[in-house]
């Protein structure tokens, strides 16, 4: 008794009576061409499906976020651009922080269509579209910019080469760029990842003392070079 497009027969009458579905047309002395009459309603309406609701709602996630390309500028040219997703009112500078991580840099400056960005400020107020390549400028990377200073808005302090050298072993080192300012925790984090182990499993040691992860290559004094003893 239901259609195809959720229509609903309640009730069907033939000369004002209303038939039961159980006898025959012949008991109702029905004839060729006969009509009955029917009372239809109408289904009611259902609510969108959830899967409606959250289409809805990753739509309007997508509208507060960029998706953004950045490749080094003057890098090789075999380089392959790195893409981020970032919140339209997010600061750049966790882009910044985000590609300094990933390729051991100590800063760099984010370009868009040669115009140097920010990194205090969001992408919206940059005006950088949803969709957007950057260039990255390494700092004091042969990209043109000063390895100390202000740039794009934020101090910049240069990195020094240190090598972390494992159990004394003079053909066993690693060497990494850490920003003279920054705590070597980073650089220790970044050692043991390389190692594939836990930074907590190794003892760092700088001239015969322990040293600690919130010192910074400025406090020890360090000019470039010097050897950090792993065990």
């Amino acid at each position: 008794n239901r259609g195809s497009k959720g229509l609903k027969i309640s009730t069907v009458k033939f000369d004002g009576e209303n038939l039961n579905f159980n006898k025959t047309p012949e008991f109702y002395d029905m004839e060729d061409e006969d009509l009955v009459d029917a009372t239809v309603l109408q289904a009611a309406v259902r609510p969108p499906s959830p899967k409606g609701r959250g289409a809805a709602a990753v739509s309007r996630i997508a509208e507060t976020v960029c998706t953004i390309h950045v490749r080094q500028k003057g890098g090789p040219s075999s380089s392959n651009s790195h893409t981020y997703k970032i919140k339209k009112m997010d600061p750049l500078s966790k882009l910044v922080n985000a590609y300094c991580r990933q390729h051991n840099f100590s800063s760099i400056t984010l370009e868009y269509n040669g115009r140097a960005l920010d990194p205090t400020k969001s992408p919206s107020a940059e005006g950088v579209p949803s969709v957007a390549y950057l260039d990255a400028v390494v700092v004091g990377g042969g990209g043109g910019a000063s390895s100390s200073g202000v740039s794009g808005g934020v101090s910049v302090s240069s990195g020094i080469q240190v090598k972390f050298r494992v159990n004394g072993s003079s053909t066993d080192v690693v060497t990494l760029s850490v920003p003279s300012r920054s705590h070597f925790r980073s650089a220790m984090t970044r050692f043991a990842k390389k190692r594939g182990v836990n930074a907590a499993q190794c003892r760092f040691v700088f001239d015969g003392e322990d040293l600690p992860p919130t010192s910074t290559p400025e406090g020890e004094n360090l000019e470039g070079g010097e050897i950090v003893d792993v065990a």
